[in-house]
């Protein structure tokens, strides 16, 4: 270590900041377990000598967005840290039951920024919002679990939950074809799972980004955290830290919106999606003129794409909007006068990079959630009924109106 003039040690920082996660920590437990002590050793004799497991040697052992290499030792510490935590009567149950089968159910996960919640949450008869705590023991789930005492300006928001559907897949392969027929079913729902992400941004008060996806074996069947893990993450330019408690009652809706949204075309698909996903940056943003500009464009991109008049943008834009979602006079009247208030200040922010000096800061903060409301009515309005003729309904001769 180096001294001071005065012959003080001077502390160094850190270079590495490195923790063993949950996977090693095991590994270390139970790797001398199997290679020292009499019960591992006859664990691994006995499973040395079953056809079983004889027949994967060689084999990659696939789950789903990834494999890895057979190892028996591998198969010899999960089975030990199974017994240990479920008792040896249900470990050999589901030993058994993996090596029996061609087909193994795996999880695949989709990890998110934005939900939170106690109990999981039902989504169709194939998808499951999860909370953290009811996540497979892994590095992820242990790490977003942590709490961080270090101090940084910079703390980056941690998922609570995971967007989870299972999936079976074969469960040995010779090579690794992560990309073939056989592994269609799995990355098939990998895209679903990112469709209802991107979906549950239609609902007002949630903001929900893909943050991690993955897989994951059954909590309680081979290999679990003994078969290594990867995964992949898109990247965002805006994270930000809002957060919703999601209920059932919530998102009631989901159902109606994703069955909706499989159905529309490739091209409105798209748009709507460039929608939600300014939609959702307005909800994470900060600053007020970032948030105003973000939510006035995920309207623009559905209320005004035909539109080429740039004289009656305005105009159109509120008008649609207005007749889309109103139900009554009284209604389209509200309506019709937010979507101005939200374009003049677009326009201002647009153009002059500030809100005009006659409207508080505290004003638009106090209506923000109410654009934010008509902004989550028109999309999933959209969504459920695409490409009304404009005409006719701003006439009163064809009714697009659904109650919400």
């Amino acid at each position: 270590m180096e001294l001071g003039h005065l012959k003080i040690p001077k502390p160094e920082m850190e270079r590495f900041n490195f923790v063993h996660d949950i996977a090693t920590k095991l590994s270390l437990v139970y790797s001398p377990i199997v290679d020292n002590s009499e019960i591992g050793q006859n664990i691994l004799n006995q499973l040395s000598l079953d056809k079983r497991v004889i027949a994967l040697e060689n084999h990659m052992i696939m789950k789903g967005n990834s494999g890895s290499r057979f190892e028996i030792k591998n198969l010899v510490m999960w089975f030990l840290w199974a017994s240990n935590e479920f008792g040896q009567d249900v470990a050999q149950k589901n030993l058994d039951l993996f090596l029996d089968s061609e087909k193994i159910p795996v999880i695949n996960a989709l990890w998110v920024l934005g939900l939170e919640l106690e109990n999981p949450i039902q989504i169709g008869d194939w998808c499951t919002i999860t909370p953290i705590h009811l996540m497979p023991i892994s590095p992820e789930s242990e790490h977003y679990q942590k709490q961080d005492f270090q101090f940084s300006v910079h703390a980056a928001p941690k998922p609570l939950a995971a967007l989870t559907s299972i999936v079976y897949i074969k469960k040995a392969e010779l090579e690794p074809k992560l990309g073939s027929d056989q592994n269609k079913e799995f990355w098939e729902t990998s895209n679903r799972l990112q469709e209802i992400a991107l979906i549950l941004n239609s609902i007002e008060n949630i903001s929900c980004i893909p943050y991690f996806q993955t897989s994951y074996f059954l909590p309680n069947m081979p290999l679990g955290v003994f078969s290594g893990s990867s995964g992949g993450s898109p990247i965002h330019d805006i994270y930000g830290f809002h957060r919703t408690k999601v209920t059932e009652t919530l998102i009631n809706e989901m159902n109606i919106i994703y069955s909706a949204f499989q159905k529309l075309d490739p091209g409105d698909k798209a748009r709507i999606s460039l929608s939600l996903s300014r939609f959702s940056q307005a909800k994470r943003r900060i600053q007020m003129t970032d948030k105003i500009l973000d939510l006035c464009i995920a309207l623009e991109m559905l209320l005004l794409n035909d539109n080429q008049n740039h004289e009656q943008l305005s105009l159109s834009f509120r008008l649609r909007g207005s007749w889309l979602i109103g139900k009554n006079q009284e209604s389209r009247k509200l309506t019709y006068n937010l979507l101005k208030d939200l374009y003049n200040q677009r326009s201002q922010v647009a153009h002059n990079g500030m809100f005009d000096k006659k409207i508080k800061i505290e004003t638009l903060i106090e209506t923000f959630p109410k654009y934010v409301q008509l902004t989550s009515e028109i999309i999933r309005s959209l969504i459920i009924l695409p490409n009304p003729n404009w005409n006719d309904l701003l006439i009163g001769t064809t009714d697009h109106i659904t109650d919400k």
